[in-house]
């Protein structure tokens, strides 16, 4: 067995025992339909992987390895091993010790970070939801995921290509416990919106989205660097002191929306984060 690594047009080998790596923003992915035929006794072949946004490695020279094995390995204390083997279960799921592992679905379940010692794979456990959830104020609720068969959903006739997919959120308020559904690997864009419906329970599908989109995209203005687009900015120069600034700010806003932007400000009328509108 090798690992194999693929970045752009770019494929590296490394043997595990010499192989260390942590993966940031990573997420799960498995073939389900070749991963049931080898479950089922077929010759196995690759279909699972793990995609990612960016890599750190180390320990990649043998003969340094083996002076200080430990040493070359990231740190995974406190992490929960993941387990993947299509002839035990045709899914990724939880390794609980030698010879027991969990029967929970965890394809396509995205990670802050991911980390790969040898051939064992640690992450923490629903990671990315907890982010969001201390954020959106939900630290207090339960928030579990479940992939389902996607021959079990009854789409509508208009629902074609990319659209074909069913993600929904089941929350129970008295014990404060929710799931959420899904027939395709979890975005962070789909746990953010699923979230902002247990947070605004009684906010319309529309309202929800906009607010997914604001959440996904603001940014806090730093006055030092000034990481606002071209574009914003010439919105803001033409800020006229002289005005009241609740009105001069609202009169701005108007002028960020016509362009595909929108701000909040503070007492003073002054930007304090802008994000990027869905048109």
């Amino acid at each position: 067995m090798h690992w194999q690594l693929k970045r752009d047009d770019d494929v590296s080998f490394y043997t595990p025992k010499y192989f260390s790596a942590k993966l940031h923003n990573a997420t799960l992915y498995n073939r389900r339909g070749v991963a049931d035929k080898i479950y089922n006794g077929e010759n196995k072949t690759v279909c699972s992987w793990i995609s990612f946004d960016d890599i750190e490695i180390s320990a990649v020279n043998g003969d340094e390895f083996h002076l200080n094995h430990d040493e070359h390995f990231f740190d995974a204390k406190g992490l929960d091993r993941v387990y993947y083997n299509p002839r035990h279960l045709p899914h990724w799921t939880w390794y609980v010790n030698q010879g027991i592992v969990d029967k929970e679905n965890i394809d396509g379940t995205k990670y802050d970070t991911i980390i790969v010692n040898d051939t064992r794979i640690y992450v923490k456990k629903n990671n990315m939801i907890e982010h969001w959830q201390k954020k959106l104020g939900l630290e207090d609720w339960t928030i579990d995921t479940r992939q389902i068969d996607p021959a079990s959903v009854t789409y509508p006739d208009d629902c074609v290509g990319d659209d074909r997919f069913f993600i929904g959120i089941m929350p129970q308020e008295e014990s404060l416990y929710a799931t959420i559904f899904h027939d395709r690997p979890l975005t962070e864009e789909d746990i953010v919106h699923e979230l902002l419906h247990v947070r605004y329970p009684s906010e319309s599908e529309e309202w929800v989205n906009k607010e997914t989109t604001k959440q996904m995209t603001i940014t806090e203005i730093d006055t030092l660097t000034w990481n606002v687009p071209d574009i914003l900015t010439d919105v803001f120069s033409k800020y006229n002191e002289d005005a009241d600034p609740y009105k001069e700010a609202e009169r701005l806003r108007t002028l960020a929306l016509e362009l595909g932007y929108d701000f909040d400000y503070g007492l003073s009328g002054e930007p304090t984060h802008y994000w990027k509108l869905n048109k």
